[in-house]
């Protein structure tokens, strides 16, 4: 007989893995059959859990599991944490908070740009340039993973990356923002960071079957 707690433990692992839009149906039916072991008292049992335990477990299961994300590291984990920031400071609104989070957008899709780089090992990329100590950059980074595309044959050669222009003009106004002061619009803001979720949603799915923002 299925046990609740393993159950629940499953199910949380594998909406935190990179697997989990593969597993759909697994997932779907393993809520079902959560949400259907539940006792008539609203609680759920299993030995030797106590009841209270398990509820508890489930019921956090339950409300929490669509905003699961998978567990990532490095430069992936530092993408989701610019673009979390990023979105927090456009709701607060302000001019300083619409800079800032059109810098954390840029680090967001180019530290995106780096952990694919790390990950996909077949593609032949650094995040490094030659000297070894300084990163790339957003710009050189877009068009070094266009340029391995084209190479691996994942892009034709006289195709673009996908979203590549709007990503370089939204760095092109950080670094107004950063070098000149400049200010930028609530609408670049929300069309740069519709922008980037685009790019991360994308690449992250076909480059690493990963969704990263979910």
């Amino acid at each position: 007989m299925a046990d609740p707690v393993a159950t629940t433990l499953t199910l949380e692992a594998v909406r935190r893995s990179d697997i989990a839009d593969d597993a759909a149906h697994v997932l779907t039916d393993g809520d079902a059959w959560l949400i259907a072991s539940q006792n008539n008292d609203g609680g759920w049992s299993a030995d030797p859990w106590s009841d209270d335990f398990i509820t508890a477990m489930v019921l956090e299961y339950l409300t929490r599991r669509a905003s699961l994300l998978a567990q990532v590291d490095g430069f992936l984990l530092m993408s989701r944490g610019f673009f979390r920031k990023a979105e927090e400071l456009a709701l607060e609104g302000g001019a300083n908070n619409r800079r800032l989070a059109a810098i954390a957008s840029v680090h967001a899709f180019e530290m995106f740009l780096y952990g694919v780089f790390e990950k996909r090992e077949d593609l032949g990329l650094s995040a490094f340039k030659e000297n070894g100590v300084e990163t790339l950059g957003p710009r050189e980074a877009l068009r070094a993973l266009q340029d391995g595309l084209k190479r691996t044959g994942a892009l034709a050669p006289s195709s673009k990356l996908s979203y590549r222009d709007e990503l370089s003009s939204l760095t092109s106004r950080r670094d107004g923002i950063i070098h000149r002061a400049q200010e930028i619009s609530k609408a670049e803001v929300d069309a740069g960071l519709s922008c980037v979720r685009k790019f991360i949603g994308t690449f992250g799915r076909s480059l690493l079957n990963l969704n990263l923002l979910q």
